[in-house]
């Protein structure tokens, strides 16, 4: 059996490197859409990570009276900071509960996750134990609305 003479098996190369850009294309578009999907999804993490602390600061208020520790007045209950998600994995938020400005921890605690990398949309979450969510962007100093979409 032969082949014929002038028949190619395979791809040229002017085929492969249309593949190859269509791909390239393809992949700088999607790049984008998902790196935001994924730093939603942190920040979803992130926000339910805060409720679960509040409601076990909230547990500790109903038996204490205070969101402090039982033996100093000063520092909110538990153990600060928290990493998102807990170790062993590699955090991309770290819980730390603090008062709301001036008012005691008898009467409000502030919990708030900080992004490890910038969050340009969101900066740092924010969760009052009055139910207020907040965001504080980076050059922020003090907590303003929840952004749409953190």
């Amino acid at each position: 059996m032969t082949l014929a003479i002038g028949h190619r098996h395979g791809f040229g190369l002017a085929e492969v490197l249309m593949v190859l850009a269509i791909t390239v294309i393809l992949a700088a578009l999607a790049l984008p859409t998902w790196q935001q999907h994924r730093a939603r999804a942190m920040r979803v993490e992130a926000r339910a990570e805060l409720a679960a602390s509040m409601l076990a600061l909230e547990r500790h208020a109903w038996s204490h009276a205070t969101f402090a520790t039982s033996r100093d007045e000063a520092a909110p209950a538990g153990d600060w900071p928290l990493p998102v998600p807990a170790t062993p994995a590699t955090p991309h938020h770290w819980i730390a509960a603090t008062t709301c400005g001036d008012l005691p921890l008898s009467q409000c605690v502030e919990l708030r996750a900080t992004p490890v990398a910038p969050d340009a949309r969101c900066g740092t979450l924010v969760l009052r134990s009055h139910g207020a969510w907040l965001s504080m962007p980076a050059a922020a100093t003090a907590p303003v609305p929840l952004p749409r979409g953190c």
